[in-house]
């Protein structure tokens, strides 16, 4: 479930920051490999909005600690970043390579798009390579960090992944959305790039969506009655709740075959994944 002899698997969520303190969360929060872009500093994911506690939540909130929800590998260690908000070049290389220099992070969900002209596509590359190359070391030798990125949701937009740089190089396993009934949800955006798909249903209202964490005493969606302090919701989804879903699930996968490579992890992806929805 993540906890690996002691020794937990430890997931970056690189997003909006993540809620530290938050009931469900804080027993599994590293905040040493944290990191803060708006001050520049390690140890505070600060939260700007609340996405990336959402994220985190669906893939480590606590077990068997008798609150809120489970994540999908609920004793995993969450690394926090608030990088979608102080969005830079600099600032992307720190939370993907410089802040971890000994390999520790195994995982980085990546629940987000970029800005049009703040960012130069090919540092994405750049870092991601160096990152499967030099990083998420066990034992003295480096296997790979996984890099874990959301298609988007521009499915109605007529929008095409295919066309993202960030989610067309070799060292990314970029995600699309699926409902429970086994279909696509309607925005998840498609493309020839998309390499597995993860659940997040498609709208409250209409559909199963995810439950998950959030920033305590948030109002802005909807959670069950008992949940008076409105820690947690039911509403999440989007490719931003299936990309953290899959993070959850090859954490579970790196710590029972730790020593896997990331081009093994995509091959056994590519070679396990049921295609359920053969229309499309």
């Amino acid at each position: 479930m993540g906890y690996n002899n002691g020794n937990p698997i430890i997931v970056q969520v690189v997003d909006t920051g993540v809620d530290a303190n938050h009931e469900d969360l804080i027993d599994n929060m590293d905040l040493g490999l944290s990191r803060n872009s708006d001050t520049q500093k390690m140890g505070d994911p600060t939260v700007t909005t609340i996405h990336g506690t959402m994220c985190a939540g669906i893939i480590g909130a606590r077990a068997f600690n008798g609150k809120g929800v489970r994540g999908v590998a609920p004793f995993v260690k969450i690394a926090g970043s608030n990088w979608l908000g102080y969005q830079s070049n600099s600032e992307i290389e720190q939370a993907w390579t410089k802040n971890d220099p000994s390999g520790k992070i195994a995982i980085s969900s990546n629940s987000w798009g970029i800005r049009d002209g703040i960012l130069i596509n090919g540092i994405f590359e750049k870092l991601m390579r160096y990152g499967s190359e030099n990083l998420r070391i066990v034992n003295g030798k480096a296997y790979g960090k996984l890099f874990i990125k959301s298609s988007g949701n521009g499915r109605e937009e007529k929008q095409d992944t295919g066309l993202s740089y960030i989610s067309s190089n070799p060292y990314v396993i970029t995600v699309s959305a699926l409902t429970n009934e086994n279909k696509y949800a309607s925005y998840s955006t498609p493309g020839s790039n998309t390499f597995v798909s993860g659940y997040s249903g498609n709208f409250y209202h209409n559909s199963a969506t995810i439950a998950t964490t959030t920033v305590e005493g948030n109002e802005k969606l909807p959670t069950w009655d008992e949940d008076t302090k409105k820690n947690y919701t039911y509403a999440m989804n989007g490719t931003s709740a299936a990309t953290p879903m899959v993070a959850g699930s090859l954490a579970l996968v790196l710590e029972a075959c730790p020593t896997l490579s990331w081009r093994d992890v995509r091959y056994l992806i590519a070679k396990t994944a049921i295609q359920i929805d053969k229309e499309n």
